[in-house]
Order: C-alpha cells, then structure tokens, then sequence
C-alpha cells in the first residue's frame, strides 16, 4: 500500500450536515412568493436533480427561472434574482459544517497532506462552499455541477485525482456511502467510511470511522 499523500473527502454527512427541513421549508415561500403550488415546486426539484447536479441547467439563477417555468410562473429577471437570493439565505441557515471539520482539515494541510473536497451537488452548494470559504481550507474542490460527473462515476474521481496530482492509491477517499468509496476502490484509492452517530453499521468491506477524530489518528 503506497503512503497516502491526498485525502479527497465528500462534504455532505462527512464535512457538513443538511437540515432538510429548513432547506424545504425555504423552498416552499419561494414557491409561495413566485405563485405557484409549493409540492409541484419541491417534486419539480427532485425532479430536475439529476440535470442540476450535473451542471446541466446552469447557475442558481437558471435553474430557478427553468424550475419556476416548468411550475407556471412567468417572473422577471429582478423577480428571480430576489428569489435566488432567499435560497442562498436558506441554505445559510439550513447547512452546517460539523464541529470537527474545520480543525481536521487545517491539521490535515499542516501535516502536508493535500486536500480536495468531491461533492455531488448543484449551484446553490457552490456558493454555500464559498460563503463559508470552505474552499480555502482545501486545494481544490470538485463539484457534480463543475465536473459533469456525479460519484459513484468515474470521472469525477479521475478529475480529483488529477487536480490534485497523485496517483490513486496515494489517496485516501472518505464518504458516507459504501457505494461512492465501491467505486473509487475500483479506481486503486484507498477508502474510508465515515458513519456519524451511527449505533450499528452493517460490513461494507471499508474502514469504518464515526468522527474525523479517528481519521487522523489512522494518517
């Protein structure tokens, strides 16, 4: 086993909590303020999540106007600028980093290891990343939306690994889902999983952790 030189984390369940109930919650009044009916509104989301998360229909903004559309309403430029500016709120209220990321990835970078953060997500994540200047505490981020790839597929792994410039088994790749770290396995990463506030775990053939704690002390 090559000594590990990068750790490529995932940022939802691993670096960051998403409250679904605020976030939908924010969603909803958008949906009450452009008109429309908030359920066709959240479906239409759920919907449209595949395209967003890869990028396919543009910044926050557009994808609002095209989501909006799809659910009858006709607003403005201005209109919906407001409107993406009450999500971007939403999700400053609705996504939290964990207490332990921050200080687990500024002792990462100081023991010389590079950083990358590799995230299935859509525009509204991105600004959250740069909001919080998640983005300074790594050396590169590789978002679904940027990327047009989504883990568990290749690509997205591949585009990580090339930003940050190791070979893939010089990467250590930590994830809540047994399927995303399946599939970077197979790509020659080394793997971890993290299951936060988790009583019984079933076997998925990766190291296990419940805090970032206990990564650190496996460096």
């Amino acid at each position: 086993m090559a000594a590990i030189r990068a750790v490529l984390f995932d940022l939802y369940d691993t670096l960051a909590w998403a409250d679904g109930a605020i976030l939908d919650a924010g969603r909803a009044e958008i949906a009450l303020r452009a008109g429309i009916d908030p359920i066709a509104f959240l479906d239409d989301l759920r919907v449209t999540e595949p395209a967003r998360f890869r990028g396919e229909l543009g910044s926050d903004e557009e994808q609002l106007t095209t989501v909006l559309r799809s659910c009858g309403a006709r607003l403005t430029p201005s209109e919906i600028h407001e409107l993406a500016l009450l999500e971007r709120a939403t999700w400053r209220r609705g996504v939290t980093l964990y207490d332990d990321a921050l200080d687990h990835l500024q002792a990462s970078r100081r023991r010389g290891f590079r950083l990358a953060l590799v995230s299935n997500c859509a525009a509204q994540s991105a600004l959250w990343i740069a909001d919080q200047r998640l983005d300074r505490e790594v050396d590169h981020v590789v978002l679904s939306c940027d990327v047009g790839s989504m883990k568990p597929e290749p690509a997205i792994f591949r585009a990580a690994l090339e930003r940050i410039d190791v070979a893939p088994d010089e990467a250590l790749f930590v994830d809540d889902r047994a399927g995303h770290l399946d599939a970077a396995r197979e790509l020659g990463l080394q793997t971890v999983l993290i299951a936060r506030g988790a009583t019984r775990i079933p076997p998925t053939g990766h190291l296990t952790i419940g805090a970032l704690a206990d990564l650190m002390a496996m460096l």
